[in-house]
């Protein structure tokens, strides 16, 4: 059960970082602070045990907003034949 879970979390985060993040945030930010995907074998050497990974409040809200925002953008539909 635990490595399902681990590889469902795993393609979660790959098609974020690698599909999701650039459409929003676009290629120049990506790579400006290193948020894409790597080549595969290669990872990450940024993680400190000593940072807090708990985000802030206001942070948590204009996330949330965001992801608002995006849900309630008009969608294109197919015209009916």
């Amino acid at each position: 059960m635990q490595e399902a879970r681990r590889i469902n979390i795993a393609e979660y985060q790959h098609v974020t970082y690698s599909e999701y993040l650039p459409n929003v945030l676009g290629r120049e930010m990506i790579e400006a602070f290193s948020l894409g995907v790597h080549a595969e074998g290669r990872h990450s050497s940024w993680y400190s045990p000593d940072t807090d990974a708990r985000i802030p409040n206001e942070f948590a809200a204009a996330a949330f907003r965001r992801g608002d925002i995006n849900l309630k953008m008009p969608t294109q539909s197919c015209p009916p034949k």
